[in-house]
């Protein structure tokens, strides 16, 4: 009995006994510092603790402990996109029929993360998300090569490539599993129109600065969505070989998806739109100039959801959105005309 009754006792300590602790992690190229509490007996299926709370914050100031970043790029924590390496550039041109390719399209979105989640008696009670620095750009920059006036090309071309998704996989203490999956779905909508045979390179590339932006819920409120002001600026392409007047709308549709494995899903929609118009014209001297003139439009949207399953049950405990999150037009954002040198050719 004696025997029994201390072998029942050492079960209930190490099953109640508090855990708590701190360690590294790096994500892309940042550091983060990773604090957990976890107590309670576990689940039978999936060893988790029945209460346990887990912050991941970067830490800047540490960073020489991780790796630098791919080609040069982004110090930020995560950096997903398309057609890209570094989030600042495209990685190559595509093609999208005999006449038209797209030299210069990409997406890309850099942000530092800070991830909080709470349960208690294995059910779900708080998790937050702080995207911080959340920076995205872009750019559709079309090339056109034609023999004869016509509708070059006309409709939708998604972007898709291996770089489309950006993953974090970690355990906590060996036990918290955490999983976050980033995903960039893109797709480039366009129409081309030229009056006559010419060569033409024109476009528009788009800098989107989200500042901080959280998303954060609790069984007690439900969901909280701060945010910081947003900036939006938009920088024209254009390179023409002879006397065109061309129609061109473009846009760019993207989502980023967050992920947090059976914890938290959100979806950020971008969609930018430049409806660009170039013509020849005359000035006031009579010589020859090309000018670009367009409107603007850019609309982002953004919906959550928790599902939470951790303990072998999905359930979706709260949803909320769509809702609007930054939307706004310019008239004539561009409006700039230039000389056509001898040789037909302008650079802008």
């Amino acid at each position: 009995m004696a025997l029994r009754a201390l072998s029942f006792c050492t079960l209930v300590a190490n099953v109640a006994a508090q855990d708590q602790g701190e360690e590294g992690q790096c994500i892309g190229s940042r550091y983060h510092d990773v604090q957990y509490d976890m107590s309670g007996e576990r689940d039978p299926d999936t060893g988790l603790p029945g209460d346990f709370s887990v912050s991941i914050t970067p830490r800047p100031d540490e960073d020489e402990k991780c790796p630098p970043p791919n080609a040069g790029g982004t110090k930020k924590g995560v950096c997903v996109g398309v057609n890209t390496n570094d989030c600042h550039q495209a990685r190559t041109s595509m093609k999208i029929d005999d006449f038209l390719s797209c030299e210069n399209c990409f997406v890309g979105l850099t942000t530092d993360i800070t991830y909080n989640i709470e349960v208690h008696n294995f059910k779900l009670q708080k998790v937050s998300v702080v995207f911080q620095n959340m920076h995205m750009l872009a750019a559709v920059e079309m090339l056109a090569h034609a023999e004869a006036s016509q509708t070059l090309a006309e409709g939708t071309f998604p972007i898709i490539g291996e770089d489309l998704e950006y993953n974090i996989n970690f355990l906590v203490a060996g036990v918290i599993p955490i999983n976050i999956n980033f995903k960039v779905p893109t797709e480039l909508t366009y129409s081309v129109k030229l009056s006559e045979s010419a060569d033409l390179k024109f476009g528009g590339d788009v800098d989107v600065d989200l500042g901080d932006h959280s998303i954060e819920w609790t069984s007690d409120n439900g969901f909280n969505t701060p945010s910081t002001g947003q900036s939006v600026s938009f920088t024209p392409v254009l390179e023409a070989k002879g006397k065109v007047t061309a129609d061109m709308p473009i846009g760019i549709k993207a989502k980023l998806m967050v992920e947090f494995e059976k914890v938290l899903a959100y979806d950020v929609s971008f969609s930018p739109s430049l409806p660009l118009h170039a013509e020849l014209d005359l000035d006031s001297n009579g010589k020859n100039e090309i000018c670009l003139r367009s409107d603007a439009d850019f609309e982002i949207d953004h919906e959550a959801k928790i599902h939470f399953s951790l303990f072998g049950k999905d359930e979706t405990l709260a949803q909320w959105g769509p809702a609007e999150l930054y939307k706004h037009h310019w008239d004539k954002i561009f409006d700039q005309c230039f000389d056509i040198p001898i040789q037909d050719e302008v650079l802008v």
